[in-house]
């Protein structure tokens, strides 16, 4: 199905359901972490109700369902909770003119570091994104008016499922596709449910999906209703005859039979695919019709790369509404990806699948309380039964609640009035005297910056005049841009003028300097710098490293890469000695220049 966005009314009141719905799973954070199941169907349809978000009809049905979800997220997990408020948020935004989403959910017993890609008909993979540990997905991209498949691959980049149906992008339209993996198992592809509008009316279900006719005939209280299929053009899932017609009013008892399209009637028999090469089994496949191919990885040593087991078995009938699934043979095991998985999740996936026993080691986080921080071995890595695994997981910390006073050097009187404000109450006074820090700028205070400070204790600002001597300027040459905006310009004057020069030099160095160094500087007056900047056909620009530095330098660092987009804790970053600890893009990680970095603060040392 396909869901085309608008900007009516509707799109505030689903707006204000979700801010609800938001709050009932923060009154459930102290929930049991064994209701799983709960909270993953919960999460599971906030997310399909969120692809809905400019539908009519929605918002009557969100009335209805809210309810439901709040009793339900009663007993839900805080991790999950946050993944799931994540996820209606991201996908309620609407789509950009020109773009097209995909989105679903990949349920059952998927393994963890799941990606999907959209393959064009010529094979190329038009773009990719990875699965969540919920396993919800969503892909943006470029409409480009042609049909593509959907893939998911595994944390390897090896192929696990293949949709045979396409997929047409159109501007700002979304399609929803979801999958069940199981361990050689059944391979479900289900594309979501539709609006449905409670109502004692027979609905029209002529065109629906199997699962959105049941969902309407919910709302029918007391009829007898009864779903079969039979084989027809239609794809296999779509309602093709209903009884009674639509619009016809049903009572209590009244009998109502739904006959679902199985699809068209095969006409192929499956091949025998048993101990057959991956590519060799998948060229053969190119020549019959089916629905999805799904690819599975168990332990045969023996068979390594050959297909050890097929759904369905040879000589099967074989059809478009048929899901192959083959499970190929592997000689080892490979350690899982649970980097930002919940602990509890994480020990589940590793024991007994993959070791024995893990241990687990706590470190103070911020942003990933309970989640997984690092793991050991790495994702990827060859594991056995008795191999030690090491998760070190983010703990709580504990907030220092003591004020402290600030260093204001450098700063105006305006911005050291402002920040006081918000820490409280202070008599604050302010006293002008000469120096060489810029006029109207603060180069002294009492108490010192760090000392314990409460309400209503004395406060004295010294703001500069400006200097009663002449002032050089300084020399800038051969510094980078990063520390003459930091340590050197704020006391000379803030009229600075940066140019760049292609340069074999470090990116950031400055070249040349203009007044030079020595020059007697005047109030107000301009310096104009050179910057190097590498040639974009000789390197591509890098993820500068941060570690160590404050987050204003953090933020000037990334600026000087044409990085705007900062997320990181203000009240982490305030912290006495706290600095950047971790970075995300990694330093050296190549630019793409639309990203957003994240900044981990954490004391210094």
């Amino acid at each position: 199905m396909s869901l085309k966005t608008s900007t009516s009314a509707s799109d505030k009141l689903m707006t204000d359901h979700l801010t609800q719905v938001q709050g009932a799973f923060e009154t459930a954070r102290a929930a049991d972490l064994a209701k799983r199941e709960t909270t993953r169907a919960a999460t599971t349809a906030a997310a399909v109700w969120a692809g809905y978000g400019s539908n009519q009809t929605y918002v009557a049905r969100l009335e209805r369902r809210t309810i439901d979800l709040d009793r339900e997220l009663a007993f839900a997990s805080a991790p999950e909770i946050d993944a799931a408020v994540e996820s209606i948020q991201t996908a309620a935004q609407p789509i950009d003119t020109g773009m097209s989403r995909v989105f679903g959910l990949i349920s059952g017993s998927p393994p963890p570091g799941l990606s999907v890609a959209l393959r064009t008909s010529d094979g190329a993979v038009l773009t990719s994104a990875p699965a969540d540990p919920l396993g919800k997905y969503q892909i943006e991209t470029p409409c480009i008016d042609k049909q593509v498949l959907v893939e998911v691959h595994d944390a390897n980049g090896q192929l696990l499922l293949q949709d045979g149906a396409p997929i047409t992008l159109r501007d700002s339209e979304a399609v929803q596709r979801n999958f069940t993996i199981t361990r050689c198992g059944e391979l479900i592809v289900d594309n979501g449910p539709e609006d449905d509008v409670p109502t004692q009316i027979m609905p029209d279900l002529i065109g629906r999906t199997e699962k959105t006719a049941k969902a309407l005939m919910d709302a029918l209280e007391g009829a007898k209703i009864s779903f079969e299929t039979a084989f027809d053009p239609a794809v296999r899932g779509i309602v093709i005859a209903q009884s009674p017609d639509a619009g016809t009013p049903v009572s209590e008892g009244d009998p109502v039979v739904v006959t679902v399209s199985e699809g068209p009637e095969p006409q192929d028999t499956m091949p025998d695919l048993v101990n057959e090469p991956l590519t060799k089994a998948r060229a053969i496949l190119t020549d019959f019709s089916y629905g999805t191919l799904a690819i599975d990885y168990v332990d045969a040593p023996d068979q390594v790369g050959l297909v050890v087991k097929q759904t369905p078995l040879a000589d099967a009938t074989l059809g478009e509404a048929t899901d192959i699934l083959l499970c190929v043979g592997q000689d080892q095991k490979l350690m899982p990806d649970v980097v930002g998985s919940p602990e509890t999740a994480a020990r589940a996936k590793l024991v007994p699948g993959f070791v024995t026993n893990i241990s687990v080691k706590y470190s103070p986080s911020e942003q990933r309380v309970g989640l997984v921080q690092n793991q050991s071995p790495q994702a990827g890595t060859v594991v056995t039964a008795d191999t030690e695994v090491t998760l070190e997981v983010g703990q709580a910390i504990e907030v220092d609640e003591t004020l402290r006073m600030p260093n204001f050097r450098g700063q105006t009187a305006a911005t050291a009035r402002e920040t006081l404000k918000e820490m409280g109450t202070f008599a604050v006074s302010f006293k002008q005297a000469p120096d060489s820090m810029k006029e109207g700028r603060i180069f002294d205070h009492e108490p010192a910056a760090d000392t314990v400070i409460n309400a209503g204790d004395a406060i004295a600002l010294h703001v500069s005049e400006g200097p009663t001597e002449q002032v050089l300027i300084p020399r800038l040459t051969g510094l980078t841009l990063t520390r003459a905006q930091a340590e050197i310009v704020p006391r000379y004057g803030s009229n600075l003028t940066v140019k760049y020069k292609v340069s074999d030099a470090a990116p950031g160095t400055i070249l040349d300097q203009d007044p030079a160094a020595g020059t007697p500087m005047a109030a107000g007056q301009k310096i104009g710098i050179i910057v190097a900047r590498a040639s974009a056909a000789r390197a591509q620009p890098k993820m500068p490293d941060l570690t160590g530095l404050t987050a204003t330098a953090a933020k000037k660092a990334l600026k000087e890469v044409n990085i705007t987009k900062v997320d990181y804790d203000i009240t982490a970053s305030r912290r006495r000695n706290w600095n950047v600890i971790k970075q995300d893009p990694a330093k050296g990680a190549d630019i793409k220049g639309d990203e957003t970095v994240v900044l981990i603060f954490g004391p210094s040392g």
